[in-house]
């Protein structure tokens, strides 16, 4: 396998031979990430980026996952192609998410720039991406440019936002999201959802409301609920 695998890269670097190097990646039996991202770099390389793509889609189907190496070609293939990134949305929603996944933010936020098309998916990846990696304003600001251009939150949204408020502090601002996710979306709040407040809230001390939001739910609260109050007490002594 190694030898085929060298033999793929040497057959790579040419374009004349990549109908070979596609011969003996068919030959190789157990394919890992670095003869996949070989194969995907040398077509992104000679300009055969529809093949590049497909290369990039049968390496998700098997199993593997993509990695940093991965990426660079399929964005180089993305653009390569005037059908590119804006044709294939779910393609380029999972790079945003898998980028933001990784922490490259930038890279992530460059692919969301580019496309023409932009749907929820789209939007709920860049917002948590910011999330996930303690940029609460960014995602934030992110949800606001949303609405303004008139793509309708959903529940996913509001899990981001939510969670976002609640790292950043953001008690009045979180309480306000909440209010019209309920109000102007008609979102009905889960467990999830009332374990950010009840955490939110209790984080700033504010312990008497969060204790409120338990009393609000119109679901049986579990364990994830009373923790978030029970840390909270333990933090401030109030017992």
């Amino acid at each position: 396998m190694l030898m085929c695998t060298k033999l793929v890269a040497l057959a790579c670097k040419l374009s004349s031979t990549m109908d070979y190097a596609q011969t003996l990646f068919d030959r190789v039996q157990h394919k890992d990430a670095f003869v996949w991202n070989t194969l995907i770099r040398g077509y992104a390389n000679v300009g055969s980026c529809q093949r590049a793509i497909i290369h990039y889609r049968s390496m998700h189907h098997s199993g593997l996952l993509p990695d940093n190496y991965t990426f660079p070609s399929v964005i180089r293939s993305c653009a390569g192609i005037k059908v590119g990134v804006d044709s294939n949305t779910s393609l380029t929603n999972s790079l945003i998410a898998l980028y933001g996944k990784c922490g490259n933010l930038d890279t992530a936020r460059a692919l969301f720039d580019v496309m023409v098309v932009k749907n929820l998916v789209s939007w709920n990846a860049m917002i948590s991406a910011y999330r996930d990696h303690g940029r609460a304003f960014d995602a934030l600001n992110f949800f606001s440019t949303m609405k303004h251009k008139g793509v309708r939150p959903n529940s996913l949204t509001f899990t981001a936002v939510l969670s976002a408020c609640r790292h950043a502090g953001l008690v009045d601002e979180g309480r306000k999201h909440f209010e019209s996710m309920i109000k102007d979306y008609s979102i009905v709040p889960g467990i999830e959802k009332f374990a950010s407040m009840v955490d939110l809230h209790g984080r700033a001390c504010r312990l008497t409301e969060a204790y409120r939001f338990i009393e609000m739910m119109p679901v049986q609260e579990d364990a994830s609920v009373w923790g978030a109050l029970l840390g909270s007490c333990r933090t401030y002594d109030d017992f």
